[in-house]
């Protein structure tokens, strides 16, 4: 939240003096398509995840033996792309209604280490599984749609600074708790899950919150800089699951991602400002 207080603050403060040059044309539609990055966030950690000790597999079937290793485990959600469209409309100088339809790579940084690992387990089954886990990326992807309010402080300048506040739903690809690692035994391919999420969350409310600036490049083009808050219910861990249940004990809550994107306007209408 710092960082995007920051880029708010040099955003408007950058535009300020240049709001105020060159008046022109007041945009009143306005289509935007935009590209960027959002910086990612810490998701979920569980320090001492027991994790049963397999017997050696009969029929391709692995048993729990009684014993067990404990690992440690955590998820973040790394940085990634970010693109999309939108529709914007001023019915008045300052005030306008945006409609935005946008895609956001998801991709996720697991780490997992074994704080004990049972030596009588001759094929490393769970130690396999752990540096396996550590090595993949796993990824997802979002879609989401966002209604905003939008208010610009100098409609008709060729440096335009403006806010939004904004509100809509988020699509997930898939879930954020499920977590399983590749294991060899005797050359086969095992797939081995530390956890198993039968109803991941795919669906979110999402808020978002910006501040940007247009800068006029032609009567109908405008460049388009923008930080932005995007703000959604995403599911974490909360603890261990219990022996090898395999389900872990989970909860929703809000996490902030700083998005920073930069896009071309194409101005569809507009209004010829006042000349004094």
């Amino acid at each position: 939240m710092k960082v995007f207080r920051t880029t708010i603050l040099a955003l408007v403060l950058g535009a300020a003096p240049l709001a105020a040059q060159g008046q022109g044309s007041q945009p009143t539609l306005i289509l935007s398509l935009f590209g960027g990055v959002a910086a990612g966030h810490a998701l979920w950690s569980v320090d001492q995840q027991p994790l049963c000790v397999f017997g050696p597999p009969s029929g391709g079937v692995f048993q729990c033996s009684g014993r067990y290793d404990t690992l440690r485990v955590t998820r973040e959600v790394t940085s990634s792309i970010v693109a999309g469209a939108s529709a914007t409309y001023f019915p008045g100088p300052h005030i306008g209604y945006q409609v935005e339809l946008y895609y956001l790579g998801q991709s996720y940084d697991d780490t997992c280490s074994g704080l004990r690992f049972d030596t009588t387990d001759v094929n490393q089954v769970n130690a396999q599984a752990c540096n396996s886990v550590t090595e993949l990326a796993p990824s997802s992807g979002a879609v989401g749609l966002v209604a905003s309010v939008v208010y610009r402080m100098a409609p008709t300048a060729a440096v335009s600074p403006y806010i939004r506040g904004g509100a809509g739903l988020l699509a997930y690809s898939g879930g954020t708790i499920a977590m399983a690692g590749n294991v060899v035994v005797d050359t086969a391919i095992y797939n081995r899950p530390i956890y198993v999420d039968d109803n991941p969350k795919t669906t979110s409310f999402a808020f978002q919150v910006a501040a940007g600036l247009t800068v006029r490049m032609s009567p109908g083009y405008q460049l388009r800089l923008e930080a932005r808050d995007a703000i959604a219910e995403l599911s974490y861990i909360t603890g261990p699951s219990p022996d090898d249940n395999l389900v872990p004990p989970t909860a929703t809550k809000w996490f902030h991602n700083v998005v920073l994107t930069a896009g071309l306007d194409v101005v569809l209408e507009h209004k010829h400002g006042r000349r004094y």
